[in-house]
């Protein structure tokens, strides 16, 4: 409004009294006062509108004589008119460029005070002239303090600050970017590893430096865990170094064991059988043995899973091979007599998670026969095993021998035994035998009177019938202290029982050159019988089933003993081989003591073996079977425990 009444005031006195330029001039102020607060297409607008207007009051004022001087006038008007609104145009340019810049460095401020590391930045001669708020937090120190006393690096660690400035002092001088790591205390009081960096700002024109711009970054924990790295290493360098030299010491040992002529060394691979084994854990197997005894066939396929690998010479020449490779490419089922009784307990083991095991067993020769061998055998987690073997051949003559011995001398103890236990019963027998004998005389002699004294005979016969079960009271308490020793009974798994026993017989299997099979059900109930007695028991009817076999091809002779559920909760086990079978005139007798078609036997082991059974609640029977052979089958109650857990 102001100057619109101005120009308006300005115009009316050019009309009046001509165009005059002290008073023309005037429209420069109306310029400026319509400017303010305005954009600059306003100003240029009152420009031209005060323009218009002292070129109209010129017009109105000379309109019939214009002359020279009054055309000046305008003309200068004109000019002080254009020359205010550029100044004016100008000015606002230049303010408006400072809030520009003043926003930008606002900005710049508030980017630089975000950034999590400390950003810092210097003149072309090294002094600090810039730090962003996060130097004042980390450290503790305000920033206006640290740039004004030049005081920056003071929180530098003082046994990292000559090293840090001497890397500063040499970018500088070489133009080049500055990297350290320094020690930089924290407000806290604690130093922390920081990696420092700066780089150089050049003029774009003269490319000299005129500022260094850079920044401190946190990296106490990659320094600390690159150092732990470094101290990690050096510790594993060393270990390898004093593991290669204990390798080296163990392949010295090891080579030495593996040539020496006596000890039999084999490498085996088992992760086939190992594979399988893991299948049958996440099935829920928990009792190996009895699931591959009731499952042949994944009992074999454990078998041929195993591979050998290699092996010492002193084993292939010992067990008369040609070359390594002939028994390394035999199976190592087929390296053993008894390959179930050998490799059964291995698979156990690693199943089971166990490192080691030993045993015995008998190797086959490459001409047939056998060798005797104890072995130990060392399982990896990766399914290597290493065996150690060594011959036993003279130890198992020098039992053989020892064995002979301890039979003779047991059997030379039956029959003293069997004598001294005869003179005692005929001892016992000899007076109620002979009370007897003369209670028949006289009651003869009584009948034989005219007039029998029948009271006398009765009085006779009521002695004889009291004789008569005294002798039996007799027979019965022999009976009773032969078969019935009151030992402690206890729940058995026949299964493991005659594993086991097979295992205590292995001498004499292999004596015999035989194979004797265990076949049992995946379950069977226990049963609460005397141990030792039932183990007797087996031994007994094994062994007679062995000396059957005498006559017997080598490849034909086989004893199994398998154990299954029997009928009414009862155990069944049976003891077949297959040999000549019983005489029918035999069979018959087979059970009467002291009948034997040993020439060295006593005839009381079949006996003792029907009451023994018999005592613990079971039944022994024989018979031969249809292909051949004979069987001897016994039936034992289930524990009642064990039966209520099959139910």
């Amino acid at each position: 409004m102001a100057a619109a009444s101005l120009a308006c005031v300005i115009f009316a006195i050019d009309l009046r009294h001509g165009v005059d330029s002290s008073v023309a001039v005037l429209y420069a102020l109306v310029v400026v006062l319509g400017s303010m607060g305005t954009v600059q297409r306003v100003t240029w607008s009152w420009a031209g509108i005060c323009a218009v207007l002292a070129g109209a009051s010129y017009a109105w004022a000379y309109k019939d004589a214009p002359d020279f001087t009054s055309t000046y006038k305008l003309a200068f008007a004109l000019v002080a008119i254009a020359i205010t609104a550029s100044l004016v145009t100008s000015r606002k340019r230049l303010v408006l460029a400072q809030v520009k810049l003043e926003d930008s460095r606002r900005e710049q401020r508030i980017l630089a005070d975000s950034v999590p590391q400390i950003l810092w930045g210097t003149d072309a001669s090294g002094q600090c002239n810039f730090l962003n708020a996060r130097y004042a937090e980390y450290t503790g120190i305000s920033v206006d303090d640290a740039v004004r006393a030049n005081s920056w690096v003071e929180p530098v660690h003082p046994e990292d600050r000559p090293g840090m400035l001497r890397l500063w002092l040499a970018a500088r001088a070489s133009g080049n970017e500055f990297r350290a790591h320094c020690r930089v205390r924290h407000r806290d009081g604690t130093y922390r590893w920081m990696h420092s960096i700066g780089r150089p700002v050049r003029s774009p024109e003269t490319g000299e430096i005129v500022r260094w711009m850079g920044g401190l970054s946190d990296v106490d924990d990659e320094f600390k865990a690159q150092k732990r790295i470094q101290k990690l290493n050096r510790e594993l360098e060393d270990l390898v170094a004093q593991r290669t030299v204990e390798l080296q010491e163990t392949r010295w040992r090891f080579r030495s064991l593996y040539e020496d002529p006596n000890i039999f060394v084999a490498e085996q691979n088992w992760s086939e059988s190992g594979a399988i084994l893991d299948d049958l854990r996440a099935k829920g197997v928990t009792n190996l043995r009895s699931y591959l005894l009731g499952n042949p066939e994944v009992l074999q396929a454990c078998l041929a899973g195993v591979r050998t690998v290699d092996v010492n010479d002193a084993i292939w020449r010992k067990l008369g091979y040609e070359s390594k490779a002939d028994l390394v490419t035999k199976a190592p089922r087929d390296g053993v007599v008894d390959a179930v009784a050998a490799l059964l307990p291995q698979l156990e083991a690693l199943f089971e998670g166990r490192d080691y095991v030993t045993s015995t067993t008998a190797l086959v020769r490459a001409d047939g026969g056998r060798m005797p061998v104890i072995f130990a055998v060392n399982l990896m987690p990766d399914g290597t095993a290493y065996a150690t073997l060594f011959d036993i051949t003279d130890r198992e003559a020098a039992s053989e021998l020892m064995a002979a011995a301890q039979q003779e001398l047991a059997r030379a103890n039956r029959v003293a035994t069997v004598g001294a236990l005869s003179i005692s019963i005929a001892h016992e027998l000899n007076q109620p035998i002979a009370s007897i004998s003369v209670d028949i005389e006289t009651g003869l002699r009584m009948l034989a009177k005219d007039e029998p004294d029948y009271d006398m005979v009765a009085r006779i016969l009521a002695r004889l019938r009291r004789n008569a079960g005294r002798l039996a009271s007799i027979v019965q308490q022999t009976r009773d202290q032969i078969t019935n020793h009151q030992r402690r009974l206890e729940l058995v798994d026949l299964t493991a029982l005659t594993e086991e026993t097979r295992l205590l017989l292995e001498r004499e299997v292999v004596a015999r050159r035989a194979v004797v099979k265990i076949r049992a059900a995946s379950s069977v109930p226990r049963v609460l019988v005397d141990r030792i007695a039932l183990q007797q028991v087996l031994v007994n009817l094994i062994v007679n089933a062995l000396d059957a076999l005498a006559a017997v091809p080598e490849q034909k002779r086989n004893v199994e003993v398998s154990v299954e559920p029997g009928e009414e909760g009862h155990v069944r086990v049976r003891v077949a081989d297959t040999g000549p079978g019983i005489h029918d005139d035999v069979l018959a007798k087979i059970f009467t003591p002291f009948f034997t078609t040993k020439p060295d036997g006593i005839g009381m082991g079949l006996q003792i073996c029907r009451t023994t059974v018999e005592r613990l609640g079971g039944e022994l029977h024989v018979t031969n079977l249809p292909e051949g052979g004979a069987s001897f089958e016994f039936t034992l109650p289930a524990a009642a425990s064990e039966m209520a857990e099959a139910c």
